[in-house]
């Protein structure tokens, strides 16, 4: 086709230009760092995050595919906290690959998960990309968490959280609610979305150095958070159910990631 001038440009040349159209740089990366950049800073999760990393890699990741009994190791890989005898996390399955806990069929009994190690910490000038998926067999008789959390030195994953960020379930409703959490001190809020029972649930985070929190739900924006958040703590990924009512509950934990600026 022509250009002005008389000029033609390749089709390879278009789609170069469109590429590059959505990559960019920050000013203090190194050469050959480069960036995706979203449509939307508060639609798209991956807004910036490092895509194309130089050397050395700028990008901290750290992924959790629960496709095989190492993934689900509760002596190097996971702390496991129970009240009531149910059935430990166990792989399914299930396409891409998710493990499932099964509370006991009393109220109030549950499991929760802390990694063994606290790898996300929320720095100035830094971002922080967090991804993951998940099922509740019974969505509005649950109290459930999942994020990245402090490892708790007593207590429960759904009472007892001192700095935290992520998402959470409280018994009686099925709307997913968010939350950042400092010193025991939350700053929490309704998204709005509901979910159903045993539907699988892809949930997103975006940090912005330490002045705001972006969180989706099922890629859309579910609100942003900009008080008490954790600036000072390592955090470990964390997830868990507990029963609303004396019958076992269930959830299941699919592929996660968590990218972080170097």
């Amino acid at each position: 086709m022509g250009r002005p001038g008389g000029k033609i440009r390749h089709p390879k040349t278009d789609r170069m230009m469109e590429l590059v159209g959505h990559l960019r740089q920050k000013y203090q990366d190194p050469r050959g760092t480069i960036r995706h950049r979203g449509t939307s800073q508060f639609t798209d999760q991956f807004h910036f995050q490092p895509n194309m990393p130089a050397e050395p890699i700028q990008a901290l990741v750290n992924t959790w595919a629960f496709q095989d009994a190492d993934d689900v190791d509760t002596t190097n890989v996971w702390d496991e906290t129970n009240s009531g005898a149910g059935t430990s996390l166990t792989v399914q399955d299930e396409r891409a690959g998710f493990a499932k806990v099964t509370n006991a069929a009393t109220n109030n009994s549950y499991y929760f998960y802390e990694s063994k190690y606290e790898l996300g910490l929320l720095e100035a000038s830094k971002g922080l990309w967090f991804r993951s998926h998940f099922q509740v067999g019974d969505v509005d008789q649950a109290d459930m968490f999942i994020g990245l959390c402090k490892q708790l030195p007593s207590g429960n994953l759904f009472d007892n959280r001192v700095d935290a960020i992520g998402f959470y379930l409280e018994d009686g409703s099925a709307q997913v609610k968010i939350e950042a959490r400092k010193d025991g001190t939350a700053t929490q809020a309704n998204t709005g979305i509901s979910i159903t029972n045993g539907a699988e649930v892809t949930l997103g985070i975006r940090a912005i150095g330490v002045s705001s929190i972006e969180f989706l739900v099922n890629e859309s924006a579910a609100g942003i958070i900009r008080g008490d958040i954790p600036d000072d703590e390592e955090m470990s990924f964390s997830f868990g159910v507990r029963n609303g009512q004396a019958s076992a509950n269930t959830m299941s934990i699919g592929r996660t990631s968590l990218v972080q600026d170097e």
